[in-house]
């Protein structure tokens, strides 16, 4: 992300996955599968790769893995596969963002830098796909080490397969993110991620802990290179950014959902959609946003917008502060 930084004001990140299946005729639903869609990977990788290329196409820098809710114990209970099948198909999400990426190059050689690729890591919530990452009561149950345990194959798969990033994300509470950056720090010295929050109002996480502290307590933590929120109401970034803007921070990264709301009892989606997501880009950008995209129900169109928005601002920086 930092030779993205030297070249671009404001990185542009992916939208929603499932989101883009569901619009290719998908039906991704914990009711017909506990994979949610990863298990695309098993059934359909090449339109894994369409979506990638798509959002490639659409003008994102950052696109990320298949993998949020890819776990070895889910794959191995619903594909009735071993452990070491299971962590192929993890793999395969890495692979297939790379081939996707290395088209897209061919079809835009003047591309530089080329795209990241983030290996997506979802919360503990998705042990049990039950959308708790919107409530995370259950960090009040479990401990540093489930967590650990629980994500440690996964980012080793992701990593061995050679992501350009860890995306650790909608994270619902301080503790758990806390105990993901000691394992990055512990056990994956060497790597690099971005940790953000899902956060249920414009100063709290999901879990109810003050977004500033969060993001100073993840900040300390060398592998973090970027901090922020993601898949929570577009509405309340803004207040979250400036809540944190006083404490010492990485930079920010922002990729909302709709304002909508999942009701996963009844497996659908609630409330208005905010259409507006647009029109906050360039004041995320005046709070400090360095990476801005979209999550669940934004799509590609969104993800060009936000890249008009961007580039139009980059251009209005460049004529008044010209190198």
């Amino acid at each position: 992300m930092d030779e993205l930084w030297k070249i671009k004001d404001v990185i542009v990140v992916d939208g929603g996955f499932a989101t883009e299946a569901q619009a290719r005729g998908e039906i991704i639903s914990v009711d017909g599968s506990r994979l949610w869609s990863t298990r695309l990977l098993h059934s359909n990788p090449q339109l894994v790769k369409d979506i990638h290329l798509t959002y490639l196409k659409a003008g994102a820098d950052i696109i990320q893995t298949n993998t949020y809710s890819a776990s070895v114990e889910q794959f191995c209970q619903f594909l009735k596969i071993t452990e070491s099948e299971a962590e192929d198909i993890i793999r395969k999400g890495v692979r297939l963002a790379k081939e996707a990426r290395e088209e897209f190059l061919k079809e835009n050689p003047q591309t530089d830098p080329k795209p990241l690729i983030a290996g997506s890591v979802g919360p503990y919530a998705t042990k049990d796909i039950n959308e708790s990452e919107f409530v995370g009561a259950y960090i009040d149950r479990v401990s540093a080490k489930d967590i650990q345990n629980f994500q440690r194959t996964k980012i080793q798969c992701l990593l061995d397969e050679g992501v350009d990033i860890l995306a650790i994300e909608t994270i619902p509470a301080q503790a758990e993110s806390e105990a993901i950056a000691d394992l990055l720090k512990n056990e994956f010295p060497n790597s690099k991620a971005w940790i953000s929050f899902s956060c249920k109002s414009s100063t709290e996480t999901c879990h109810g802990e003050r977004f500033s502290e969060a993001v100073a307590a993840v900040s300390q933590c060398d592998q973090v290179v970027a901090v922020g929120v993601n898949c929570s109401a577009p509405e309340h970034v803004e207040g979250l950014l400036l809540s944190a803007k006083d404490v010492d921070h990485k930079p920010f990264v922002v990729y909302p959902n709709s304002g909508e709301i999942y009701d996963w009892r009844v497996r659908n989606w609630k409330g208005e959609r905010n259409d507006a997501l647009v029109r906050y880009v360039e004041k995320w950008i005046e709070c400090g946003a360095k990476a801005i995209g979209g999550c669940c129900r934004q799509g590609p169109s969104d993800v060009t917008d936000i890249k008009v928005v961007t580039e139009r601002v980059s251009k209005m920086k460049q004529s008044v502060h010209p190198n």
